[in-house]
């Protein structure tokens, strides 16, 4: 919720914000998406809402192996919208050790690829009205006693220009544990409308890994490139 908000790209495309959180962790179930889910949320009159819920897990036999706790704050007031989230998942399961989360099980020296989530995040869009700016910070500890600490970053603007909107956003994701364990993403694109619900766009982006990291590459310290033009239409 709070990446979907916060995300000048809303987590799609060269600058989606998602794959970068928790070194991909915002992408892998259940952080991106509780299923089964029991939820209350309730706004007020002030601008502020929250919401709780438990999601149960997915393994046969065991409603709490890979179940989820989440809870979520917002301010909605004028200019500013402000979010900020908590989850705790058990059972996440990091994939096989050749995976850009599975690598972390050696390389961090996790006793498992089946890992505890604790994730934190806070973010705020300040709307100026041609010009939005956006920013998020969170923490993740990953395995018992939060063996693996990350903290991730994202700053970002949205540009009205003309008919279109330019946007632009940097990610970082720093695996604390890991000596060289940096990952940064940069991107750029513009969309303009041919209609209410379908668009051009352009985009380009880039992520610069340290030697110990392989975000959004095929092993440690590549670098990679991303160029994307094309139609999109929103059913």
């Amino acid at each position: 919720d709070v990446l979907f908000t916060v995300d000048p790209f809303v987590i799609n495309g060269t600058g989606n914000a998602q794959r970068v959180f928790a070194y991909g962790l915002g992408k892998a179930e259940p952080l991106s998406r509780a299923d089964n889910a029991v939820t209350y949320s309730i706004r007020l009159h002030n601008g502020v809402g929250f919401s709780a819920g438990h999601a149960f897990g997915e393994k046969a036999g065991s409603f709490a192996s890979n179940s989820s706790d989440f809870a979520s704050l917002s301010y909605v007031d004028g200019r500013w919208n402000v979010r900020a989230a908590y989850q705790h998942s058990d059972g996440v399961d990091l994939g096989a050790a050749t995976t850009q989360l599975g690598a972390l099980v050696g390389g961090a020296h996790l006793a498992s690829a089946s890992v505890k989530v604790e994730s934190a995040i806070v973010g705020a869009v300040y709307d100026l009205g041609g010009v939005k700016f956006h920013g998020t910070y969170g923490d993740t500890r990953i395995g018992n006693g939060g063996a693996v600490s990350m903290r991730s970053y994202m700053a970002g603007m949205t540009v009205g220009a003309g008919r279109g909107t330019v946007r632009a956003s940097w990610n970082r994701n720093d695996v604390r544990n890991l000596r060289d364990g940096v990952s940064d993403q940069y991107a750029l694109d513009y969309t303009y409308p041919l209609s209410k619900r379908t668009f051009l766009y352009a985009a380009a982006g880039y992520t610069k890994n340290g030697g110990d990291v392989r975000l959004n590459s095929a092993r440690n310290g590549l670098s990679g490139r991303e160029v994307e033009t094309g139609i999109r239409h929103a059913f």
